[in-house]
């Protein structure tokens, strides 16, 4: 049944049933969903579709979310549904949010990585090689890269822990 036919407080009384308040170390209780167990984020059916809890719950108490935006955490609780817990971001804010809390999962970078082509003294060699005024095209030729994979090294958009 759409959510049309459902005043704001009906649509958010129906949305309380599925969390419970559970006090996660965060300034004040995240609001836990349980209404998808086995999943990382928590899903309702909003206006018609599945949808994320987290981004439901900002819907209903915050307001719209901008085009291209994502619902963060403060809280880092991926099953919070807690309105003060969320932020509006793009995916660049989340990820430093993720560094700044040293929350980072996947610790495979670099020479860790099994697919790695490069080293870190590769790495550097490249971005001496830039400043030099070699392009990158030719840098990646010398390396056996890609253009692309030869940029982001350089620029730091990987290969970021080479200093």
């Amino acid at each position: 049944m759409s959510t049309k036919h459902f005043t704001e407080d009906q649509i958010k009384a129906r949305f309380g049933v599925y969390y419970a308040i559970q006090d996660r170390g965060y300034k004040t209780p995240c609001w836990i969903w349980n209404n998808d167990a086995g999943r990382d984020y928590g899903r309702i059916v909003f206006a018609g579709k599945r949808q994320l809890a987290h981004r439901v719950s900002f819907q209903l108490f915050k307001g719209p979310i901008a085009e291209g935006k994502q619902v963060c955490h403060h809280c880092d609780v991926t099953k919070c549904v807690n309105p003060d817990h969320l932020f509006e971001g793009t995916q660049v804010d989340n990820m430093t949010d993720m560094k700044i809390k040293g929350r980072r999962k996947n610790k495979c970078f670099g020479t860790n990585q099994l697919a790695s082509k490069l080293t870190d003294a590769a790495v550097l060699e490249m971005r001496r090689l830039r400043e030099s005024g070699l392009i990158y095209r030719e840098i990646a030729k010398l390396f056996r890269v890609k253009r692309p994979t030869a940029y982001s090294a350089i620029v730091g958009r990987t290969w970021a822990h080479v200093a």
